[in-house]
């Protein structure tokens, strides 16, 4: 069987990303005959042929009015992405497509072009695109907000939801009207993967009709690469996007008044100066620590040697690659209450969870959770890893999902 997988980037920018490789990877590595579609850039990973990626483009960069006219364009209809599209199918012929994350770069379109040819198409949905016009549910001044979902997407544009900018509010709020009214998601594509019951039940809130084409498949790793440490460390760990939405901040007032509890901070992202700034009005604080981004076995050895691994979120998290990780390598995860998290994390058993941005909540539970048996805790969590996130049984899912598409 050929598949063709589909996504924005063809590099690890974010969470949708790995996924993306991984299921590649995954796919190769048993018998499938894989093609990839996406953009160009130097960062691209050596999976797979490039010969068919379009140029990147990026709307916060372009200089001047034209410029900016013209990438606004492309994120509503790529004319480069669809006629390299059709020219890979042409040449490949791929039974099934498997969109990950597509819109903007790609454009929605691509999937006009890929039911045109008559393929069954697959979509693992990452994020909230179909029912926010900002993919992430949460509003300007970022609140939770669900007020676009309807298919009324003027409150994005009032709202200021993308980056505070009517400019690009008002594209976003168009690509989703015209995505409506030309090549609707939920009438082209054929099925869709969610990667938690929490996404899954928010889109069917508002979409009904996804009921009978969608289940819930849980993201997943080669459990083989992560070997679990059971012992605690000395210090908890927060590793991910240093962004407002996570909650970073809501974590370092916590962990402040827990002076016994070290903190170690790894990432990245638009926040990152903010909490430095916020941490050097705490100069008691010295047992929160930001230690920048890291990756490969550098992060896999700090996760290893953490007792526990927070995650704050304050918006509707999937199903987070940290919490992934962290459970593969034996782990406890401390988890705020919202979106995916919950569902993943058994309190008291493998972790715990507490009410996302409450300080007090978070504090407490930290304390509590320490005073448990680490060594079940921990084995737990490994368990966990292995019940929910197994590439095996993953692969087990996409078999059955692509077959059942193609004898239709």
């Amino acid at each position: 069987m050929k598949i063709l997988q589909i996504n924005n980037f063809h590099y690890p920018r974010g969470g949708a990303d790995r996924v993306y490789l991984d299921t590649i990877d995954l796919l190769q590595n048993n018998g499938f005959w894989v093609s990839c579609f996406s953009t160009l850039n130097e960062r691209n990973e050596s999976r797979g042929s490039n010969s068919f990626f379009v140029k990147d483009m990026n709307l916060r960069n372009a200089s001047g009015m034209i410029e900016k006219l013209k990438f606004a364009s492309r994120f509503v209809k790529n004319t480069e992405a669809i006629t390299q599209l059709k020219a890979l199918i042409k040449l490949e012929k791929p039974d099934i497509a498997h969109l990950h994350i597509f819109q903007s770069r790609l454009s929605t379109p691509i999937i006009d072009v890929l039911k045109n040819a008559g393929i069954p198409i697959v979509m693992t949905v990452h994020e909230y695109k179909i029912i926010c016009p900002v993919y992430t549910c949460l509003d300007g001044n970022g609140n939770i907000c669900e007020d676009c979902a309807g298919g009324n997407y003027m409150p994005a544009i009032l709202k200021k939801c993308n980056q505070q900018s009517y400019i690009q509010s008002a594209l976003s709020a168009y690509e989703c009207w015209l995505r409506d009214n030309t090549c609707s998601w939920t009438e082209g594509i054929d099925y869709f993967i969610f990667p938690s019951q929490f996404i899954r039940n928010k889109h069917l809130q508002y979409y009904p009709e996804l009921q009978d084409k969608s289940k819930v498949v849980y993201n997943f790793l080669d459990l083989n690469q992560y070997i679990p440490e059971y012992s605690p460390g000395n210090y908890d760990l927060y590793f991910g996007r240093l962004s407002p939405e996570k909650g970073i901040s809501t974590l370092i007032e916590a962990y402040r008044d827990l002076p016994d509890n070290p903190l170690c901070i790894l990432g990245e992202g638009p926040s990152e100066v903010e909490m430095r700034d916020k941490l050097n009005q705490f100069p008691d604080a010295t047992h929160i620590q930001l230690q920048g981004y890291l990756k490969g076995n550098e992060l896999t050895d700090k996760i290893k040697n953490a007792r526990f691994v927070i995650v704050p979120s304050e918006w509707y998290e999937n199903n987070p690659r940290s919490i992934i990780e962290a459970q593969a390598l034996g782990k406890p995860v401390i988890g705020a209450d919202i979106g995916g998290i919950p569902e993943l994390i058994q309190s008291g058993i493998n972790g715990a969870i507490f009410i996302s941005g409450d300080t007090f909540s978070l504090q407490k539970t930290v304390l509590e959770l320490a005073a448990k048996n680490y060594s079940k805790l921990s084995t737990n969590a490994r368990a966990a890893a292995e019940q929910k996130f197994s590439a095996r049984d993953h692969l087990a899912e996409l078999k059955n999902i692509y077959s059942n598409l193609w004898k239709k």
